[in-house]
């Protein structure tokens, strides 16, 4: 009984199981005599900034600079850090070892680090290693919609990093950017972005990031007809199926199903910001893009191609919204025939526009004429 006793005393001494991790003897050293001098994170992230900018704090005050710091936001941080520059993990490392100051470490840290290294050393050969990662040259822009401001409170960064991973993934496909991604027990919602970003620092030889906000909008929709009419539709277009349809009524179903909870007043505002949406990309001449949901009523284009449902790359490629067929006018004189060539056409014809509220109402009309011959 001493014997156990006495064993669970040294396994005690010599380590400490934490809640998640374990803390053991190295070295029996003596212990510091002070704590750190500690920093605000607005402070550590102004000297960040100034440190990039290759400017000492000093030189603030003495030298009268204004400078643009520009933060927008920034991740949750406890009140003060101890704080040692762009290197903090290794310059802390070092203060620890030269006072006999225990350090913490975890999976996420180091595989932190692991990655950073994976970083430069992708950007350092970028274009040997390019063929590893991606197969296209150049540079895609990744684009994400933000529907909030810029300088909005509610604005989740969060949840912007984890899109351009998944699209990054699209390229580089899920191996990579999976690898890189922090995933410990340890791992929380701060460790993931941080190790997000880094993936987007090591591929951006190969990508352009771009968070665009459609400044653009439709303020009101207005859905005439009854429930029951917009039930038919649905029920109309799924008859449509037995036609080889089934690739195009399957997206469309969805969309149809929104406009029947609509017009019951069970409104889904996302899903009608997004029935239009619209961005110009001036950089590597790439076409304006197209990509609410209202490109899905548009199968195929103009030239009889499938589209791919998801986005128009310009309004060229769009079919006429005009159908036209031709008919043949008989005149019958005993034996005689006089035949006149002529073309029925309808469609969309204009917009009916509301002087008092602004609203346009798409025109449907029709039209008959003698067809051109020559």
């Amino acid at each position: 009984m001493k014997n156990t006793l006495f064993c669970l005393f040294i396994f005690c001494s010599v380590s400490t199981f934490a809640q998640n991790g374990i803390t053991f003897k190295v070295e029996k050293l003596s212990k510091p005599e002070e704590l750190l001098h500690l920093h605000s994170p607005n402070e550590i992230y102004e000297n960040l900034i100034l440190s990039d900018m290759n400017i000492e704090p000093y030189e603030i005050k003495k030298k009268n600079i204004k400078v643009p710091y520009h933060i927008i936001a920034k991740s949750e941080s406890p009140d003060s850090l101890v704080s040692f520059g762009p290197n903090s993990f290794f310059n802390g490392m070092y203060q620890a070892y030269a006072d006999h100051r225990p350090f913490v470490l975890s999976p996420d840290m180091i595989w932190l680090l692991i990655s950073q290294g994976f970083e430069l050393h992708i950007n350092a050969n970028q274009e040997s290693m390019r063929n590893e990662l991606v197969d296209f040259s150049g540079k895609l822009s990744l684009i994400i919609r933000e529907d909030k401001k810029l300088e909005d409170p509610t604005l989740s960064w969060e949840e912007i990093f984890p899109q351009f991973t998944e699209q990054i993934s699209q390229y580089a496909g899920n191996h990579l950017t999976e690898l890189l991604t922090c995933n410990f027990s340890t791992t929380t919602s701060l460790e993931k972005v941080a190790s997000e970003i880094t993936i987007m620092e090591a591929v951006k030889p190969y990508f352009e990031f771009i968070i665009i906000r459609i400044v653009c909008g439709i303020p009101e929709i207005t859905l005439e007809g009854k429930p029951e009419d917009w039930e038919k539709l649905l029920h109309k277009a799924r008859g449509l199926k037995e036609y080889k349809l089934d690739w195009w009524i399957s997206e469309l179903e969805p969309l149809l199903e929104e406009f029947v909870k609509a017009s019951k007043g069970e409104v889904n505002k996302d899903f009608w910001r997004n029935m239009f949406k619209y961005h110009s990309q001036k950089r590597y001449g790439a076409p304006n893009i197209f990509d609410g949901w209202i490109v899905k009523f548009f199968p195929d284009d103009k030239e009889g191609k499938r589209n791919n449902l998801k986005q128009l790359e310009g309004k060229n490629c769009l079919p006429d919204e005009i159908v036209k067929v031709d008919v043949k006018y008989q005149e019958v004189y005993g034996d005689a025939i006089k035949e006149t060539p002529l073309e029925f056409w309808a469609g969309f014809i204009g917009l009916e526009q509301n002087s008092k509220t602004f609203a346009l109402r798409p025109q449907i009309g029709w039209m008959v004429r003698k067809k051109d011959v020559n």
